[in-house]
Protein backbone atom coordinates (compact mmCIF):
# COMPACT_ATOMS: atom_id res chain seq x y z
CA UNK A 1 0.00 0.00 0.00
CA UNK A 2 2.88 2.39 0.76
CA UNK A 3 4.17 2.06 -2.81
CA UNK A 4 0.71 2.82 -4.20
CA UNK A 5 0.70 5.91 -2.00
CA UNK A 6 3.91 7.18 -3.57
CA UNK A 7 6.74 5.54 -1.63
CA UNK A 8 9.70 4.92 -3.93
CA UNK A 9 10.14 1.17 -4.45
CA UNK A 10 13.87 1.25 -3.70
CA UNK A 11 13.24 2.97 -0.37
CA UNK A 12 10.59 0.37 0.47
CA UNK A 13 13.01 -2.46 -0.38
CA UNK A 14 15.72 -0.95 1.82
CA UNK A 15 13.26 -0.68 4.70
CA UNK A 16 12.07 -4.27 4.22
CA UNK A 17 15.53 -5.83 4.20
CA UNK A 18 17.04 -3.42 6.72
CA UNK A 19 20.11 -2.89 4.54
CA UNK A 20 21.76 -0.22 2.46
CA UNK A 21 20.49 -0.23 -1.11
CA UNK A 22 22.15 1.40 -4.09
CA UNK A 23 19.89 1.38 -7.10
CA UNK A 24 21.89 0.65 -10.25
CA UNK A 25 21.85 -1.57 -13.33
CA UNK A 26 18.12 -0.96 -13.85
CA UNK A 27 18.04 1.66 -16.58
CA UNK A 28 19.87 -0.30 -19.28
CA UNK A 29 18.60 -3.13 -21.46
CA UNK A 30 20.03 -6.62 -21.07
CA UNK A 31 21.67 -6.49 -24.50
CA UNK A 32 23.35 -3.23 -23.55
CA UNK A 33 24.65 -4.68 -20.30
CA UNK A 34 26.00 -7.73 -22.13
CA UNK A 35 27.52 -5.99 -25.14
CA UNK A 36 27.59 -2.21 -24.66
CA UNK A 37 30.90 -1.97 -22.86
CA UNK A 38 33.12 0.94 -23.96
CA UNK A 39 36.50 2.27 -22.90
CA UNK A 40 36.39 5.24 -20.48
CA UNK A 41 37.43 7.72 -23.16
CA UNK A 42 34.90 6.56 -25.79
CA UNK A 43 32.74 9.44 -27.02
CA UNK A 44 29.68 7.18 -27.18
CA UNK A 45 30.06 5.46 -23.81
CA UNK A 46 26.65 4.75 -22.32
CA UNK A 47 25.90 6.00 -18.82
CA UNK A 48 24.14 4.25 -15.98
CA UNK A 49 22.21 6.03 -13.25
CA UNK A 50 22.73 5.18 -9.59
CA UNK A 51 20.97 6.35 -6.46
CA UNK A 52 21.61 5.71 -2.79
CA UNK A 53 22.05 7.21 0.64
CA UNK A 54 25.43 5.68 1.51
CA UNK A 55 28.34 7.50 -0.15
CA UNK A 56 30.82 4.66 0.38
CA UNK A 57 28.44 2.07 -1.07
CA UNK A 58 27.87 4.33 -4.09
CA UNK A 59 31.64 4.55 -4.61
CA UNK A 60 31.87 0.75 -4.68
CA UNK A 61 28.98 0.43 -7.15
CA UNK A 62 30.38 3.27 -9.28
CA UNK A 63 33.69 1.43 -9.54
CA UNK A 64 31.91 -1.75 -10.61
CA UNK A 65 29.95 0.15 -13.25
CA UNK A 66 33.10 1.80 -14.59
CA UNK A 67 34.86 -1.59 -14.68
CA UNK A 68 31.85 -2.97 -16.58
CA UNK A 69 32.39 -0.30 -19.26
CA UNK A 70 29.81 2.37 -18.46
CA UNK A 71 29.86 5.93 -17.17
CA UNK A 72 28.12 6.67 -13.88
CA UNK A 73 25.60 9.43 -13.27
CA UNK A 74 24.59 9.88 -9.65
CA UNK A 75 20.89 10.68 -9.50
CA UNK A 76 20.97 11.46 -5.78
CA UNK A 77 19.57 9.79 -2.70
CA UNK A 78 17.60 6.56 -2.80
CA UNK A 79 14.41 8.60 -2.63
CA UNK A 80 15.45 10.10 -6.00
CA UNK A 81 15.79 6.69 -7.66
CA UNK A 82 12.34 7.03 -9.23
CA UNK A 83 14.09 9.26 -11.78
CA UNK A 84 15.42 6.16 -13.56
CA UNK A 85 12.41 3.89 -13.35
CA UNK A 86 9.96 2.99 -16.13
CA UNK A 87 8.05 6.03 -17.31
CA UNK A 88 11.02 8.36 -17.20
CA UNK A 89 13.30 9.48 -20.04
CA UNK A 90 16.28 7.85 -18.31
CA UNK A 91 14.81 4.35 -18.47
CA UNK A 92 16.12 2.07 -21.24
CA UNK A 93 17.01 4.88 -23.62
CA UNK A 94 20.78 4.18 -23.54
CA UNK A 95 22.13 7.69 -23.15
CA UNK A 96 25.60 9.14 -22.64
CA UNK A 97 26.40 10.93 -19.36
CA UNK A 98 25.31 14.41 -20.47
CA UNK A 99 22.09 13.10 -22.01
CA UNK A 100 21.35 10.99 -18.93
CA UNK A 101 21.83 13.98 -16.61
CA UNK A 102 19.28 15.89 -18.69
CA UNK A 103 16.90 12.92 -18.77
CA UNK A 104 17.07 12.62 -14.99
CA UNK A 105 16.37 16.34 -14.66
CA UNK A 106 13.43 16.04 -17.08
CA UNK A 107 11.79 13.25 -15.09
CA UNK A 108 8.38 14.04 -13.65
CA UNK A 109 7.26 11.93 -10.70
CA UNK A 110 3.62 12.98 -11.04
CA UNK A 111 3.39 11.54 -14.55
CA UNK A 112 5.89 8.67 -14.40
CA UNK A 113 3.42 5.85 -13.65
CA UNK A 114 0.98 7.09 -16.27
CA UNK A 115 3.78 7.40 -18.84
CA UNK A 116 5.07 3.91 -17.91
CA UNK A 117 1.61 2.40 -18.43
CA UNK A 118 1.14 4.29 -21.70
CA UNK A 119 4.49 3.08 -23.07
CA UNK A 120 3.73 -0.51 -22.09
CA UNK A 121 0.31 -0.35 -23.78
CA UNK A 122 1.88 1.10 -26.91
CA UNK A 123 4.61 -1.51 -26.97
CA UNK A 124 2.28 -4.43 -26.28
CA UNK A 125 -0.31 -3.28 -28.78
CA UNK A 126 1.99 -2.19 -31.58
CA UNK A 127 1.77 -4.27 -34.73
CA UNK A 128 5.29 -5.14 -35.66
CA UNK A 129 6.70 -3.92 -32.33
CA UNK A 130 10.48 -3.67 -32.52
CA UNK A 131 12.37 -6.82 -31.77
CA UNK A 132 15.93 -5.67 -32.36
CA UNK A 133 17.91 -4.06 -29.58
CA UNK A 134 18.28 -0.77 -31.44
CA UNK A 135 14.64 -0.92 -32.44
CA UNK A 136 13.58 -1.11 -28.79
CA UNK A 137 15.85 1.81 -27.88
CA UNK A 138 14.52 3.89 -30.77
CA UNK A 139 10.95 2.96 -29.83
CA UNK A 140 11.49 3.94 -26.19
CA UNK A 141 13.03 7.25 -27.16
CA UNK A 142 10.37 8.10 -29.72
CA UNK A 143 7.51 7.14 -27.43
CA UNK A 144 8.87 9.24 -24.65
CA UNK A 145 9.21 12.26 -26.89
CA UNK A 146 5.59 11.84 -28.01
CA UNK A 147 4.44 11.42 -24.43
CA UNK A 148 6.48 14.39 -23.29
CA UNK A 149 4.78 16.60 -25.88
CA UNK A 150 1.38 15.20 -24.86
CA UNK A 151 1.94 15.93 -21.17
CA UNK A 152 3.34 19.39 -21.90
CA UNK A 153 0.14 20.16 -23.80
CA UNK A 154 -1.97 18.82 -20.92
CA UNK A 155 -0.01 20.95 -18.44
CA UNK A 156 -0.55 24.05 -20.57
CA UNK A 157 -4.28 23.35 -20.77
CA UNK A 158 -4.51 22.88 -16.98
CA UNK A 159 -2.76 26.22 -16.42
CA UNK A 160 -5.20 28.11 -18.67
Amino acid sequence: MKIKNGKVESVWVSEQIGRTVVKAFNNLLTETLANGRKQPDAYDRIAMAIAGDNIEAKKVISSLIDDAGYDVVDSGNLSDSWRHQPGTPAYCTELNADELKQALADSNKENAAEIRDYVIRQFMGADGAPTSHQGVIDFNRSQFLKIRKHFKNLSRRKQQ
